[in-house]
C-alpha cells in the first residue's frame, strides 16, 4: 500500500466533505429565507428556529471537521518509523489504518483504509507497537502486520 496515494487520497475526502458542509448550510439558510418570504406567525417562527438550530449544528460539524484537517495537515508522513505514531500507516490483521485525524474511509487501489485518530481507543492501542507485536482495543486482540 502506497502511503502518499493514502495522504492524497485523504486529502481530497477532507476538501469534499468541507465543500458539502459548506452547501449544505447554504441551501439551509437560502430555504429558511424563502420561507420568511411566504409564511407568517407562529408558522415562520418555527421553521425560523429549526433551520437555525440545522445552521448551528452544521457548523459545528464544519469546525470539528476544520480541526481534524489542521490536525492531519501538520502530520509529517515523509518519515517512516519502525513504531505506530503519527503519520505511520498500519496493516494489521483487521485492515489497514492511516494513523493522523479521525476522517474515517478512504479507498486506495480497491483497498479500504481507515484514518483515525491517536486519540481513539484504536489509536492508542496502536501507539509505539512495533511490526508482529500484539494490541489490546476493546476487549479483542490483533497484531500488527507491517508499519510505514
Amino acid at each position: 500500500m502506497d502511503k502518499h496515494q493514502v495522504v492524497t487520497q485523504a486529502r481530497v475526502l477532507f476538501g469534499k466533505r468541507l465543500d458539502e458542509l459548506e452547501q449544505h448550510i447554504l441551501s439551509v439558510q437560502q430555504s429558511a429565507n424563502q420561507e420568511s418570504k411566504s409564511s407568517m406567525g407562529d408558522k415562520y417562527e418555527t421553521g425560523r428556529a429549526m433551520a437555525h438550530n440545522e445552521v448551528f449544528m452544521l457548523r459545528t460539524q464544519l469546525e470539528n471537521l476544520g480541526q481534524e484537517l489542521r490536525k492531519f495537515e501538520a502530520t509529517d508522513f515523509t518519515v517512516t518509523r519502525e513504531e505506530c505514531t503519527a503519520g505511520s500507516l498500519v496493516q494489521t490483521g483487521n485492515g489497514w489504518f492511516l494513523l493522523s485525524a479521525a476522517l474515517g474511509k478512504v479507498t486506495v487501489s480497491g483497498r479500504v483504509v481507515m484514518c483515525i485518530s491517536l486519540d481513539s481507543p484504536l489509536g492508542r492501542a496502536l501507539a509505539g507497537k512495533k511490526k508482529g507485536e500484539l494490541f489490546l482495543v476493546n476487549g479483542r486482540e490483533g497484531r500488527v502486520l507491517e508499519v510505514s
